[in-house]
Order: C-alpha cells, then structure tokens, then sequence
C-alpha cells in the first residue's frame, strides 16, 4: 500500500520519563528514578528554573553511576541554587528497543562485516562466532571453549566453588606434565622440585632439599675420614623402631663424660654438685681448692631432695699418711653423721701452693639399691708447711636416690678452686 512522508515504523517505543529536584543551594548529585538507556547523557533534557543545561565534561552536567552501580545519577558542575526547579525529562533512544523478536534459531549478526554472530539453531544450545569461526558454546549448565579457542582469566580472577584460583599461568604450567619421565632418574642438584612457598608455587633446585635436610646422599658415603675420636657435637645417624633420628655422639660414647665444672669463686660458702643421668659411676675431681682461713676441714653431704636438705646418713672414715719437713706422721678418724662429714682433715692452707687436690669416686648414687658407696684419695698440704694423703671410704646408710652432692668448709668459705664432675658409662 502507498504511504506518503516517511516510513511507518514497528519498533516498541517507550514514552519519555520526567524527574523533578529541588536545588538546596550545595548538593550536586541527583539520582533519576530509572536507569538511562543507550545515548547516556544525551538521551536527557535537563531543566534548571526552565533554563536548558548543556550535557558533558566541563558542562553544566555528566551522567554517572549511583551506589548500586546504575546509570542514573547527574552531577551538576555547580550545585543548583537554593528552591530552585529542577526537571530532567529522560528521552528513550529507538534504538535501544528495537528489533524486539523472537528470532527462532535465526542467526544474530553483531559486527558491520557480518563475521561475529549468536546463533541458537539447536535447541538449548547457543553458539558464538568471532571472526567466522566458532568459539564458544553455552549448553545447560555448561560453557565451552571449541577447538582453538581458549578462556583467558586475570590472575586471580578465576574461582572454584568459593575458592579463588591464585595461581600464575606459569605456575599451573610447571604441573602439566609434558615432560613426565617414564623410568627412573637420578637428581642433580640443578633439578627443579615443586614446593609451596607460603601460598605461592615455586621450583627450587634439588640442593636446597640438601640444605634442608642436613646432608645430601653423598655425605654419607665415607669417603672423608675422621681421624680422631668424634667430638661430643659430632652427629650419628641411627633407625629408632624405623623412624631415622640424628644422635651427638655424647649420648653413646663409652667410659668418663665430664657433666659439670664449678670454677669457685671468692666468698663461696658451699658448692653443690648435681647428679644428672644414670652413670654407673661417678667422679669429683678438686684442684687447687683453697679457703679462706687456715687449717680447714673439707667435708661432703647426700642430698635426696635436690638440695632442699642434706639429710641422708654416712658412715665412713680416712687414714692419713703424712709427712712435715722433720717427721712423718699417720692417723685415722672414723665418724657417722646425718649431714656432713669429713674427707680432708686440717688440709687447708690459704695460700695459693696450699688447699686440696684429689678424686673421690661415688657408686650406686641413683639407685634405691645397693646403697651408695665412696672412697678416694684427697692430697692435702697446710700453713705447718704439713702434706697429707687421705685415702677414705664410706656409704650412705639409706636406699633413697641421691640426687647431690655438698661440699664445704668446716669453718669459713672458699677462696678459689675447681670441681668437676664425671659420669661413667
């Protein structure tokens, strides 16, 4: 049929919108009631007191976002004056709406060369083609990526279930697997491991699990020889029920380990000596040990109660054998006492050539049987210009652990010297 002007349309037009403000003198921001379609800024009339305003940066307004991430809100450059009307009449760009169908399966073309399309020809089934080929397909609940085409996400950008993907594409490559070896190899210290780096997958050379470790295979070759006895640092490496362990050679060495030394200062009064472990014998060793005043008495004591007390009973005794710069002399003294007893008999001169020197060995001190048993051998020189040789024994009458031993003077403190103590293994 003849028509005369232009050309009757069937699109879907939807009526302009109007929203209406107050300006209050200060705010610049206004929302409009519905979003604004294609055409942005330029698709609105804006009103002020029935003055036009003219849309765009450096203007009289833009068109932006509101909270909700909407393109709805104009911003003025300047806030609208006190009272003033405000009327913004929104037009609906044809466009927009047009072409409003059901297409039946019929291809959509997108671009100006006609190559870029979404088609749905097959039921429950849309496809995408970029450039002429097809790239994409959705189907129920799955998306794929055809033959020669690939889904790039940003680094971070990629989430399963409600984990977020963080890896690199770097990092997922060194977990492909391309260069899987079939047979077994021998790692060099330049081989690449895969570890994870707080949360972050790293390569690192085989060397570091070395480092790591402590010892790589060929450390244990024994190709390199001690050629003296392993210091008490020194490091075995031993199965304990299968389980391997690194051991200092201190804990399995055989016969005497020094445990403690107590340099004695000026002014001590008593030196307590503690039992560490379970050693089949002890030892006390003094050198040099000189008092502050003349003529002391050394003497030992048992402790049970890691020194709370000094309160086991002993019996024991020495004999003396001396000799002075005219006479030699012997003696003996026999004593039972719960607490201290005497090993050394008026030896200490406070002379620095003067004191005591000497061993005393200890048996079954940690054991509640049999008792525990001393005897030794104390050398001793005086002010008389006296040396004595103490040669002692006793025992302590109770089956208690010991967990100490006590030494002091009868009188006054100690000036200087040196104890230490051995376990027998």
């Amino acid at each position: 049929m003849a028509y005369l002007g232009a050309r009757p349309t069937t699109n879907f037009r939807v009526a302009p919108t109007k929203d209406t403000f107050t300006g209050d003198g200060s705010t610049t921001t206004f929302d409009l009631a519905n979003v604004v379609p294609a055409g942005g800024e330029n698709a609105l009339q804006v009103f002020i007191d029935n003055v036009r305003q003219e849309p765009g940066s450096g203007k009289a307004f833009t068109l932006g976002v509101d909270g909700s991430n909407d393109l709805k809100r104009i911003t003025f450059t300047a806030a609208p004056a006190a009272s003033s009307d405000i009327y913004v009449i929104t037009t609906f760009s044809n466009e927009a709406f047009a072409n409003l169908a059901d297409y039946n399966g019929t291809e959509l073309v997108l671009d100006a060369d006609g190559d870029t399309s979404i088609t749905a020809d097959t039921d429950d089934q849309i496809d995408i083609k970029i450039a002429g080929a097809d790239d994409f397909q959705f189907t129920a609940n799955t998306f794929t990526a055809q033959s020669g085409s690939s889904i790039v996400a940003p680094e971070g950008g990629l989430t399963l279930g409600s984990t977020a993907i963080n890896s690199t594409a770097a990092e997922l490559n060194l977990l492909d697997g391309s260069a899987k070896s079939t047979s077994s190899i021998t790692v060099a210290d330049a081989d690449a491991l895969i570890v994870i780096d707080g949360t972050t997958t790293k390569q690192i050379p085989a060397s570091d699990i070395k480092t790591y470790a402590g010892f790589g295979v060929s450390d244990i070759t024994g190709a390199t020889e001690l050629a003296a006895e392993p210091a008490d640092t020194d490091e075995f490496v031993l199965s304990d029920a299968g389980t391997l362990k690194r051991i200092d050679y201190s804990h399995i060495r055989a016969g005497w380990q020094l445990l403690s030394t107590t340099d004695v200062s000026d002014g001590t009064s008593t030196v307590n000596m503690t039992l560490t472990g379970s050693y089949d014998l002890y030892a006390v060793t003094f050198t040099n040990l000189i008092p502050n005043n003349d003529n002391n008495t050394l003497r030992h004591a048992f402790s049970d109660d890691d020194f709370s007390s000094v309160n086991q009973q002993i019996y024991g005794g020495f004999a003396i054998h001396g000799v002075t710069k005219s006479a030699f002399y012997t003696n003996d003294n026999f004593q039972s006492a719960t607490g201290y007893v005497r090993i050394a008999d008026t030896v200490g001169g406070n002379n620095t050539y003067e004191g005591v020197r000497g061993i005393i060995y200890y048996a079954n001190m940690r054991t509640a049987a049999p008792k525990g048993m001393y005897w030794g051998n104390i050398m001793g020189y005086d002010a008389a210009e006296k040396a004595a040789n103490h040669t002692l024994a006793g025992w302590m009458d109770s089956t208690n652990v010991c967990t100490g031993i006590a030494y002091n003077y009868d009188s006054g403190t100690f000036k200087s010297g040196q104890i230490k103590l051995y376990g027998l293994k």
